[in-house]
């Protein structure tokens, strides 16, 4: 199978929708019209890509985002931050994953950026991400906000009382 990754476009949501819906199937839906006001905004952020990958035939088997984010360290120079990497269940190891992390460090290096970065959820993605050629560096930390109804691990939020 070869990979075609671009930019996606508006008419992409229903299909990014569904692949997000396999990397947290515990979220609860978004109705309809939110999801396509928060897409416009999403799209039209400035230093933020959400990727597509598109097998032969056209359609959209895996999505990738990557925030270019300006910085006052290592020489003022900026770093990429990549979020919601999922590929179509049927569709993995067959080079979606790896063709979307490619084209996300190429947009961070055409963007002169320092480093990009990721944060991995499970064994399975670390060695993913591993065997593409990114690195563990350090642990991420993260703190749920009170309100959210998401948790991690069926955890409370930490602001939360349980």
């Amino acid at each position: 199978m070869s990979v075609r990754v671009r930019a996606a476009c508006s008419d992409d949501l229903a299909a990014v929708l569904a692949l997000l819906r396999e990397l947290h199937s515990e979220d609860p839906a978004v109705p309809l019209p939110h999801a396509c006001a928060v897409w416009d905004a999403i799209l039209a952020q400035p230093g933020r890509t959400v990727l597509v990958a598109e097998n032969d035939s056209g359609h959209i088997v895996g999505t990738a985002e990557i925030t270019i984010t300006e910085n006052l360290t290592r020489g003022a120079r900026p770093f990429g931050l990549v979020e919601n990497v999922v590929v179509e269940e049927s569709q993995r190891r067959l080079g979606a994953g790896r063709a979307l992390l490619d084209r996300a460090t190429e947009l961070a290096r055409a963007a002169s950026a320092y480093k990009v970065q990721l944060a991995s959820g499970s064994a399975d993605a670390t060695s993913f991400y591993q065997a593409v050629g990114w690195s563990v560096a350090g642990e991420t930390m993260k703190r749920y906000l009170a309100g959210s109804a998401l948790t991690d691990a069926g955890k409370a939020p930490a602001d939360t009382a349980p």
